[in-house]
């Protein structure tokens, strides 16, 4: 998915998982000319979230060449604690929806199973989910964030928006409001993180599998939870 601002001539790639406030916030306070997967009068270019090389690809080089285009990563220690919830906290549907699941007593067993052998398994010891073919996830489950970027000008992080905030003014003359609560929201996540124990295995796998996003976290936010 992403945000075209022809006006501005700024383009942002949204990806599974990012934090939804950073798109919103675009939508919200840079309203002039914004469109949602569309560009020059071509609509739902994509569906759902998309590489940026892809993107460049539909859109064409020349035009790409024409944007500033930007993308935001966070905390993949967050995020794949994130998308373990997402499949086994609220609705069934949702789980059979990304893995394909007809039945209704078959997704609810399969929330179960993972619930009950819990995150740290799941992301350890799970085959059945290191490759997921339906939206929202599509791919391999330890993808880089920054693969999803990888044609982007410049990838922000969450964790540490300033930077980010300044250039979008500096793009638009619009200064967006800082993102609110993003402490009070890291010592929530470490909490979080704390409560699934993650043993040394678990944080080996993300550290290695992101080690491409880490490397971009202010170093206060390199979190090793356990």
């Amino acid at each position: 998915m992403f945000i075209a601002n022809e006006k501005h001539n700024i383009l942002f790639v949204n990806h599974p998982l990012s934090v939804d406030q950073v798109a919103e916030t675009i939508e919200l306070y840079i309203p002039e000319n914004n469109k949602k997967n569309e560009y020059k009068q071509e609509k739902n270019i994509l569906p759902h979230f998309c590489y940026s090389i892809d993107i460049r690809n539909r859109i064409g080089q020349k035009e790409w060449k024409k944007l500033y285009t930007f993308g935001v990563i966070r905390n993949p220690f967050d995020r794949m604690i994130d998308m373990y919830e997402f499949f086994t906290e609220g609705s069934y549907e949702r789980l059979a929806w990304c893995r394909g699941i007809t039945e209704t007593k078959e997704a609810i067993r399969e929330q179960h199973r993972l619930k009950s052998r819990g995150f740290v398994k799941w992301l350890t010891d799970d085959p059945a989910y290191d490759y997921l073919h339906t939206a929202p996830f599509c791919g391999e489950r330890f993808t880089p964030q920054v693969n999803w970027l990888s044609e982007v000008n410049d990838i922000f992080t969450y964790e540490k928006s300033s930077a980010l905030l300044n250039k979008v003014y500096k793009m638009t003359k619009v200064t967006l409001p800082s993102f609110k609560g993003v402490q009070d929201q890291k010592k929530i996540k470490i909490k979080r993180a704390n409560y699934y124990k993650l043993k040394p295995k678990a944080i080996e796998i993300v550290a290695d599998s992101f080690k491409e996003d880490i490397k971009l976290l202010p170093e206060e936010y390199e979190l090793r939870f356990g």
